[in-house]
């Protein structure tokens, strides 16, 4: 299997994903289940695009046993993520059929760091695998009957630095092409405030140095993060 690095996708223009604060501790979460365990896990969001190009998701997957394959394998052929066949693949295709037109549906998932992908790049992790390029356009082409709309989202999750990488992909059908939003926002609701996560360059981070913020990133891991692109 081989990677489409999403960071040399062509950015759509003043594009944002806005994701209120419960919704940002879910992915805080499913980072943290990857980081304990090598293993990939996943949620849906379910939003709406507020202005041209800008997606507020504001609601997301209450069942979470969804099926996580080859969680410790060191093969990263073992890994992957799908809603399975129970609870949270029922409420999924409840929502799909219930929603309204407009609706915007994201599945995220993460990817565990310190595993071998056999060729010495240890940074694949943080890319979107070819199959998930195409689970992305089998998501677009079912949710299309329902007049419903699709992004991907990937966590990076870093387990040896806690650097972990967050990004978002969009299939336009009309150019056939894949495009990279351009920002991650968390909108917190008490404050009425809107939050864009840091980034290193272009690349955009959930978490930094294990939520150590006032400690800065080494130059070392900095240009590895600006090489990503």
């Amino acid at each position: 299997m081989s990677n489409k690095n999403q960071y040399n996708f062509s950015k759509l223009p003043h594009s944002k994903i806005i994701i209120t604060d419960d919704l940002y501790q879910r992915l805080l979460f499913l980072m943290g289940r990857s980081a304990w365990v090598a293993s990939e896990h996943m949620c849906i969001f379910y939003g709406k695009e507020i202005e041209s190009n800008v997606i507020l998701f504001d609601e997301m997957n209450q069942y979470e046993d969804y099926d996580s394959r080859g969680e410790g394998s060191k093969n990263p052929y073992d890994y992957s993520v799908g809603p399975g066949d129970g609870k949270f693949a029922e409420e999924l295709e409840t929502r799909i059929k219930s929603s309204s037109k407009g609706t915007i549906i994201a599945d995220i998932h993460t990817h565990p760091s310190n595993v071998c992908f056999g060729n010495g790049d240890e940074e694949e992790y943080r890319y979107f695998s070819t199959g998930d390029i195409k689970t992305n356009l089998r998501w677009n082409d079912y949710l299309e009957k329902y007049g419903l709309e699709h992004v991907a989202g990937l966590i990076g999750v870093d387990r040896i630095n806690g650097n972990m990488t967050i990004s978002f992909i969009w299939y336009s059908k009309k150019d056939s092409k894949v495009y990279l939003f351009d920002d991650v926002v968390v909108y917190h609701k008490e404050l009425e405030k809107y939050e864009s996560l840091p980034k290193v360059g272009d690349i955009q981070l959930l978490y930094k140095n294990w939520g150590l913020e006032d400690v800065p990133l080494s130059q070392q891991v900095e240009e590895q993060l600006k090489s990503l692109k």
